[in-house]
C-alpha cells in the first residue's frame, strides 16, 4: 500500500507527525510511506527510517517567485501522480496542505470540518476523521492515521523513530533553546543569563543556537565575557540535531527546535507561559514542562502579553515562578537519573 503523508510545516508540527508514521508502519503493513514537506523542514521527515521518499514542497519560495512556482507545481503534480498513491493523508488540515494532497490524486483522508484548523480544507477529503481539538497535537495525528488506515488507535507511548541521544556522564554540555516566535512565549533574557551562569558554575558547557539575527544577538549577549558558552553557527536542522543528541540535557521555550529535542530522548525541560502544554507541550521519553497556573489568564494563547513591560516584576508574568533556580534543579535531577 502506497501512502503519502502531507505535513508541510512548521518544525514542531512535522515532529508531531513522526509517531503517527511509526504507528502506521507497525499497524498497517505492508505499507510504503512518502512525505510531502515544506523546504527547510524536510530534513526531519528524512530522519524517520520508515519514510521511503520525501517530496520537498517549497511553497514559501514559490509564492515569492510566481513563474518558478507555476512550473514547480506542475512538476510536483507529475511527480506525485507517478507514485499512484492508494491513500493520501493530510495531517495538517489547512487549505494549502489539502491542495497539495489534491495534487497527488487518489483517495484522500483528513480531519473533518470540526477538527481541521481551517474547516474548508475538509472539502478536499473523501474520508473525514473527527478528532477532538482538545487533545494534544501528537495524539490528534495518531488518531487521524488510525482512522484513515483502519486500525485501533495505539495506547502506547509515541515512538518518534529518531536517532537517540548519546550523552554520557562525561558529556557535560547543555543546550539552551532561547528562541521562539511569539513575544509572549519568550522566557526573560535576564533569566536565561542567570541560568547560563548557574550551568557554567556547575561545570557545564552551554550551547546556544540561533536561527535569525535577533536570536544571534541574544546568544552573543548571553555568551559575552563568559568562558564555557558556545554560540553555534547558524546551520541546518541536521547539524543542530547532531549537537542536541550529544548533550546531557536541554532547556527550551515552546519552539520547534524544543519539540525536536524532546523527540530525541535527551532530558528536556520545557518553559511554558502563554501557550498550553496540554495541547502543544513537549513530548518525549524524558520531558517535563514547567508552567505557571496561578494567574487566571494562563494560558492566554495570545501572541503579545496583555501586561505592559515594566508594569510587572517579570515579563511576561506567567514566567515569574519558572525561575532559573527551579529550571536548573529540575534539569539536574533529570540528568542525574539518566546517568
Amino acid at each position: 500500500m502506497n501512502v503519502l503523508v502531507v505535513k508541510l510545516s512548521s518544525m514542531g508540527d512535522v515532529v508531531h507527525t513522526l509517531p503517527a508514521v511509526s504507528d502506521a508502519i507497525a499497524n498497517a503493513p505492508p505499507i510504503s510511506i512518502d512525505w510531502a514537506c515544506e523546504e527547510g523542514f524536510d530534513a526531519i521527515a528524512r530522519m524517520h527510517p520508515g519514510v521511503h521518499e520525501v517530496m520537498t514542497v517549497p511553497l514559501r519560495r514559490w509564492r515569492r517567485q510566481r513563474r518558478e512556482g507555476l512550473s514547480g507545481l506542475s512538476a510536483l503534480r507529475s511527480r506525485l501522480r507517478s507514485r499512484h498513491y492508494d491513500l493520501v493523508i493530510d495531517a495538517q488540515g489547512l487549505v494549502k496542505s489539502a491542495f497539495v494532497a489534491w495534487l497527488a490524486g487518489g483517495p484522500r483522508a483528513g480531519f473533518d470540518a470540526a477538527s481541521a484548523r481551517e474547516p474548508f480544507a475538509a472539502k478536499f477529503y473523501g474520508t473525514r476523521i473527527n478528532v477532538s481539538r482538545e487533545r494534544h497535537a501528537v495524539a490528534r495525528i495518531r488518531a487521524l492515521f488510525a482512522g484513515a488506515l483502519g486500525y485501533d488507535e495505539p495506547q502506547t507511548p509515541p515512538q518518534f523513530g529518531l536517532p537517540g541521544g548519546q550523552a554520557r556522564t562525561e558529556d557535560r554540555r547543555v543546550f539552551f533553546v532561547h528562541g521562539t516566535t511569539w513575544p509572549s512565549k519568550h522566557w526573560p533574557e535576564a533569566f536565561w543569563s542567570e541560568l547560563v551562569g548557574i550551568a557554567i558554575r556547575t561545570g557545564f558547557t552551554v550551547l546556544l543556537p540561533h536561527g535569525n539575527d535577533e536570536e544571534q544577538g541574544r546568544a552573543e549577549r548571553l555568551a559575552r565575557e563568559r568562558a564555557g558558552v558556545v554560540v553555534l553557527p547558524r546551520g541546518g536542522i541536521d547539524a543542530l540535531y547532531g549537537e542536541i543528541i550529544r548533550c546531557a540535557g536541554v532547556v527550551s521555550v515552546d519552539s520547534g527546535l524544543g519539540h525536536l529535542a524532546a523527540a530525541s530522548g535527551v532530558p528536556v525541560i520545557g518553559l511554558y507561559g502563554a501557550t498550553d502544554p496540554r495541547l502543544t507541550g513537549l513530548v518525549g521519553k524524558d520531558v517535563l514542562d514547567l508552567h505557571e497556573d496561578r494567574l487566571p489568564c494562563v494560558p492566554c494563547l495570545r501572541r503579545d502579553c496583555a501586561f505592559r513591560q515594566g508594569s510587572v516584576a517579570v515579563h511576561p508574568p506567567c514566567f515569574e515562578d519558572v525561575t532559573p533556580e527551579r529550571v536548573w534543579a529540575t534539569l539536574s535531577a533529570r540528568m542525574s537519573v539518566r546517568n
